[in-house]
């Protein structure tokens, strides 16, 4: 394993994206201060802020508002069982030891290269890499991953083949350890993100059905009635008509 280089303060500006790798066998230790999606073999990640994804990144993309700043460190490594990235916690007692040295390099530079390319190389190896699901120590973070992609992607259309795509890991074993940490499936969870903000949009009389329909990610117009009336009871339409004779709805210009 050898450091080719480090990017101690990179800003990236809202909306922008930056490249890190273009090469076989180089790999990246990415942190950054914000929420930032990452992007490797035309699929996307969105790394939280406290965790730091390790393998191979292809390019960080600012999603948010204002500029992101990132640090890396960008490797050379001959075996590719970390071709895919991995998302672990700062915080995680497993690696907490390597990623304060890590972190000592990145702030005060004091950390010498070969020391630095040691600690990579101890993550490297504790990290699971004869199976695709998910480690049992980092299930929770990985899971926050699908948590965070069902919150603001809501109005995509995500399936649960995609979601378990972003975390490497089988469908149904996906399914089954969200149930456990959320009480409810990844799929369940993401219609009922759906239908509460439909809730919300319907009382805006502004906005048409179909349009809220569109908002909320939904192709099928009686797909989305469907599911709204098994949610609350009632069809979008008497929703609204309930809440505008309260005086509850709203218009915006």
């Amino acid at each position: 394993m050898k450091v080719l280089g480090v990017k101690y303060r990179e800003l990236i500006a809202p909306g922008k994206s930056i490249n890190l790798i273009n090469n076989k066998n180089i790999y990246s230790l990415l942190i950054a201060n914000d929420d930032i999606t990452i992007i490797f073999d035309n699929k996307t990640i969105v790394l939280k802020k406290g965790f730091v994804t390790i393998g191979r990144c292809i390019r960080v993309f600012n999603h948010n508002d204002n500029y992101c700043e990132i640090r890396a460190i960008i490797y050379e490594f001959k075996d590719n069982a970390l071709e895919n990235p991995y998302i672990l916690s700062k915080k995680n007692q497993k690696f907490k030891h390597h990623f304060e040295h890590i972190y000592e390099y990145l702030a005060s530079n004091l950390l010498s290269i070969d020391k630095l390319s040691d600690e990579i190389c101890e993550v490297i190896k504790k990290i699971s890499v004869t199976d695709n699901e998910l480690i049992e120590e980092d299930v929770d973070e990985r899971l926050q991953i699908i948590y965070c992609i069902l919150k603001n992607r809501y109005n995509e259309p995500l399936t649960l083949n995609y979601l378990a795509e972003q975390v490497f890991c089988n469908p149904v074993y996906l399914s089954n350890c969200y149930s456990k940490a959320f009480g409810i499936s990844p799929m369940k969870h993401l219609q009922f993100i759906r239908m509460e903000e439909a809730k919300q949009l319907l009382l805006n009389i502004s906005m048409t059905i179909s349009e809220i329909k569109d908002e909320v990610g939904y192709i099928s117009g009686s797909q989305f009635s469907t599911y709204f009336k098994k949610h609350t009871g009632k069809s979008p339409n008497e929703y609204r008509k309930e809440y505008l004779i309260r005086g509850e709805v709203v218009e915006t210009v």
